[in-house]
């Protein structure tokens, strides 16, 4: 409702906006088809995102991640010379989810070592990652097609290593739902799921239950498997669309090229949109990048900024940021006005 204000107020039919967003994004097989293979990436880097989250480890570096990740899978599938489909896709995969999961453990590191920040040391690895994602573009991995000095493009992955599509629909999307039911498997039946989540609930009963150095242990990993997904997600970017890295004369742009669509941060609303749910995060991350696509619809077809739509989807995440102080509100004044309280009760059994 405070979106189609938000719409009314651009002097804007709110129905033929939302409408326009529907039809953009699942009006058709093929842009149902571009809209599930767009959300791939997306749900990588949530899934990643996930993990950190139930395990206390708060990963604010996905940007820098997800383009290690992407400039891996260039760097690996376009130095093997291989033929093989399947193989170079394992190996890109496999290469990217090591090389960004190494990148984020360095936060996990620091934290358990030094108890140096880890949303403050994951933003600057990021940063970071982004330079030398950067240098490798475009000195040792540039491509010889592009002669412009204000942007240069790295070499394109082999075609054999671009991940086959069925129906228009990317092979990453299918790829990124197992990833997506493995981890949600994993977290509530395995005991290393239990202690993830015992982590992330209270690092002291972890610390009691499982002793500091298990917990440090337990710790650094999940930072290694957090990057370990997001970089999956770049390498997903390279695979399925862009075939290539972008960089622009600017130097440290997270999103070179627009290569990781700002990703990294938009997963952070995507998992707390889904409540830390591996499941529901592929429901989210669908609905944020059918925003986006919609939102290019919007401005072609209405004359509508896409801002506009950034701005919807924010105040989405903000409603759903203040649902636990809303809620944990109504059941205070529920003790005090019965018919709040008949209210709450039919809305849980809806």
């Amino acid at each position: 409702m405070v979106g189609a204000l938000l719409v009314s107020f651009e002097g804007r039919s709110p129905l033929a906006a939302y409408g326009t967003i529907v039809d953009s994004t699942f009006g058709s097989p093929s842009s149902l088809a571009y809209t599930l293979s767009q959300s791939a990436p997306l749900i990588l880097v949530s899934m990643g995102l996930v993990l950190a989250f139930k395990g206390s480890f708060w990963n604010g570096g996905g940007e820098g991640q997800m383009l290690l990740g992407g400039i891996t899978g260039v760097i690996t599938t376009y130095s093997l010379h291989l033929n093989s489909t399947p193989l170079l896709l394992l190996v890109g995969f496999v290469a990217a989810f090591v090389v960004s999961g190494a990148w984020a453990s360095i936060s996990g590191i620091l934290k358990v070592l030094f108890g140096i920040d880890d949303i403050v040391s994951s933003l600057l690895l990021s940063a970071t990652a982004a330079f030398i994602v950067f240098y490798l573009v475009r000195v040792p991995f540039a491509s010889s097609s592009t002669s412009s000095a204000a942007v240069l493009a790295s070499v394109n992955i082999p075609n054999a290593a671009q991940f086959p599509s069925v129906y228009g629909i990317s092979g990453t999307f299918p790829l990124s739902i197992a990833c997506a039911v493995v981890i949600a498997w994993m977290l509530a039946k395995t005991k290393f799921g239990f202690r993830v989540k015992v982590l992330g609930s209270n690092k002291s009963t972890a610390i009691a239950y499982f002793g500091k150095s298990s917990s440090d242990r337990l710790f650094v990993l999940v930072s290694f498997l957090s990057g370990g997904f997001i970089g999956m997600g770049g390498m997903a970017m390279v695979s399925a669309f862009t075939d290539n890295i972008v960089a622009g004369a600017s130097g440290g742009a997270y999103s070179a090229g627009g290569f990781t669509n700002s990703y990294g941060f938009i997963g952070i609303a995507v998992v707390f949109l889904a409540g830390l749910d591996p499941i529901a995060s592929i429901a989210s991350s669908i609905f944020f990048v059918a925003l986006v696509i919609g939102g290019l619809g919007l401005l072609v077809l209405m004359a509508v900024p896409t801002s506009l739509t950034i701005t919807i989807s924010g105040v989405a995440v903000l409603f759903v940021s203040a649902r636990v102080p809303i809620m944990d509100r109504l059941k205070v004044l529920s003790k005090r006005v019965p018919i709040i309280d008949r209210l709450m009760t039919l809305s849980r059994r809806t």
